[in-house]
């Protein structure tokens, strides 16, 4: 997909290969013969494209605690979401406009994604009693790390498949998003009370084990 670089090239062995060194002559080629780089971008600039996103990132979550509590955290976590997969599937066509059209897009999608985590918080602090908060806390830690890793070989996998190529990848992972926007709006409610299904006996669980609950007695 991108070229890593410059190299130099020896008598022996072709450099410009990505992956490992090749043999200059074609019949002894094995591995690797038949990629093409579809993006000549320099080492500076894909480490632009790879640090953006995850700069975004960080400076969006420091406002969106307080945006959490101001307009709640379903609308944020159903907008960021959205907004995420929305920027995940135009990637490939801005990637083949311009790369600084792909780098404002990174720099979006990361913004958008930022929000989610206090978002999330927010969900946990609204739904769970007290003495499980610091389970589910982990848990939710630990599902951002699984969910990197399993995407990482996920992915991997869908960038070979034959005729599809790189830009399947970014597909998938946008429409999932897109996707899974739509069924938070659907399923999840801001407070247990707003909840049209919720039994008596499931409300007084999770609202005495809130902090308010706890207060009160």
């Amino acid at each position: 997909m991108v070229k890593h670089g410059q190299t130099k090239e020896s008598s022996n062995w072709n450099g410009s290969e990505i992956s490992c060194p090749m043999p200059s002559d074609p019949s002894k080629r094995v591995v690797g013969s038949n990629f093409q780089v579809e993006f000549d971008w320099s080492t500076e600039l894909q480490g632009y494209l790879l640090g953006v996103g995850s700069l975004s990132y960080l400076f969006t979550q420091i406002p969106a605690g307080r945006l959490a509590d101001a307009v709640g955290s379903k609308s944020l976590l159903v907008y960021s979401t959205a907004a995420s997969g929305i920027f995940t599937l135009i990637s490939p066509f801005t990637a083949r406009w311009h790369v600084y059209a792909l780098m404002t897009v990174q720099f979006l999608r990361g913004a958008s994604q930022g929000f989610t985590t206090p978002a999330m918080y927010k969900l946990i602090s609204n739904w769970i009693p007290r003495n499980e908060r610091g389970t589910l806390s982990t848990l939710v830690v630990c599902g951002y790390a699984a969910g990197v890793a399993i995407a990482g070989l996920v992915t991997g996998w869908l960038c070979d498949i034959p005729g599809l190529g790189w830009p399947f990848a970014f597909y998938v992972w946008g429409f999932i998003s897109v996707m899974l926007s739509i069924v938070f709006q659907f399923i999840y409610y801001e407070h247990p009370e707003n909840h049209p299904w919720i039994t008596d006996e499931e409300l007084n669980f999770i609202t005495d084990g809130l902090e308010t609950g706890i207060s009160k007695k």
